[in-house]
């Protein structure tokens, strides 16, 4: 395997397991939730330090969260608490944590040799 820093793996390990943990968890008190999921987003980017890194994070979550609204609107689904277009506000870093976590675990299975 070539080289990738246990701090990457670790950071990464920790957005993972606190995304789904504090969705599970805190998933009625929107803000508290809001915050914690972006908090754990701005760890996981400064660990890493990529702009491209970052870049994508925006780019996912405003996709994502774009996709849910509209999906909102036609008449797809609806959620129980919502507080932003029909959407809870914590979708928008879980969006973006759901992207920077599938694009870390690429790089970490890209490193994995064949």
């Amino acid at each position: 395997m070539n080289k990738i820093s246990k701090k990457f793996i670790i950071a990464t390990g920790i957005l993972i397991a606190g995304s789904i943990i504090s969705i599970w968890v805190f998933w009625q008190n929107i803000l508290l939730l809001t915050v914690i999921l972006a908090g754990l987003a701005v760890m996981e980017l400064l660990v890493i330090g990529s702009k491209k890194l970052l870049l994508a994070y925006f780019l996912i979550l405003l996709g994502g969260v774009t996709t849910e609204i509209v999906a909102i609107y036609l008449g797809a689904w609806q959620y129980t608490k919502s507080s932003f277009l029909g959407i809870p506000l914590w979708l928008l870093p879980a969006w973006g944590n759901a992207g920077i976590i599938s694009i870390c675990i690429y790089k970490f299975l890209d490193k994995i040799k064949q």
